[in-house]
């Protein structure tokens, strides 16, 4: 009675394990490899690049895209990795539940065992010290930031801050401030639709892209304020919140499945 009520409990766990490990296994493909999905996402900031500066810099935002893609790129990579893992050892818990084959349902157990530990030591790791994870992307963009010169300027940095803080509704690294710093090339004039703006407090994609822009008093970037613009909020915080904490959040459905599975399994092989 308790191997028939545990093998049949197991196998929907598993059901869900294996479904819970392909959507990370999706969502990792997705951040690492489908720039279509991201040029989605950055609809907003793409159209005003092409209707404002052209085809040039319409290559440099396709440009901008990889570069952007790098920053989730190695987070894409482990839940992409992981996500194969946990369907394969899905795959194994059903071979050895349908076989009666005890042998892999111990070797399926010490497997789960393995990762439910690991994934809690990520989790741990990722929500004391997120540096230690997110290093790359935060110094790249660091770099990005006070290497920003303009919108008309170019450069592959200023591609990537003119798609990525519209879309984030961000502004600077830490805050806006930042591109006001000594280090900082930011060089508060810019040329936008064939309107000339100088003595700019702020980038112009730091202003909401989505409202009128001019050269007018109330209007960004003439005036910046919290209504017009995203001065108030990082980019560093706003990623880590609205991305990477929303991902690892949502692993921890995956790592409370995982737990339950291993717990299943080794009642069911006592019940043996």
């Amino acid at each position: 009675m308790c191997k028939s009520i545990t093998c049949i409990v197991l196998g929907v766990f598993n059901i869900a394990l294996m479904l819970g490990g392909l959507a990370l296994l999706i969502l990792g493909a997705l951040m690492k490899w489908n720039k279509q999905l991201l040029r989605q996402i950055c609809d907003t900031a793409l159209k005003f690049i092409s209707e404002r500066l052209g085809g040039q810099a319409s290559q440099l935002a396709d440009t901008a895209l990889d570069r952007i893609q790098e920053f989730a790129g190695p987070f894409g990579t482990v839940l992409f990795i992981g996500g194969i893992v946990i369907v394969c050892i899905a795959g194994l818990a059903f071979i050895g539940l349908c076989c009666h084959i005890r042998f892999f349902l111990l070797i399926y157990a010490i497997i789960v065992g393995v990762l439910f530990v690991a994934h809690a030591i990520l989790l741990i790791i990722y929500f004391a010290n997120k540096d230690l994870i997110l290093n790359q992307a935060h110094t790249y963009m660091r770099q990005a930031v006070f290497n920003y010169v303009s919108m008309q300027n170019g450069d592959i940095n200023d591609a990537v801050l003119t798609i990525l803080m519209p879309t984030v509704e961000c502004c600077g690294y830490d805050k806006a401030s930042d591109f006001l710093q000594s280090e900082a090339k930011f060089s508060r004039w810019d040329v936008i639709g064939g309107v000339n703006f100088t003595n700019l407090q702020y980038p112009v994609p730091c202003c909401n892209l989505n409202q009128q822009l001019g050269n007018t008093s109330g209007l960004c970037p003439f005036t910046f304020t919290s209504e017009n613009s995203f001065i108030n909020y990082g980019c560093r915080e706003r990623l880590e919140k609205q991305l990477f904490d929303k991902v690892a959040l949502g692993s921890l459905v995956v790592l409370a499945l995982t737990g339950v599975v291993l717990a299943l399994t080794i009642v069911h092989m006592k019940c043996s």
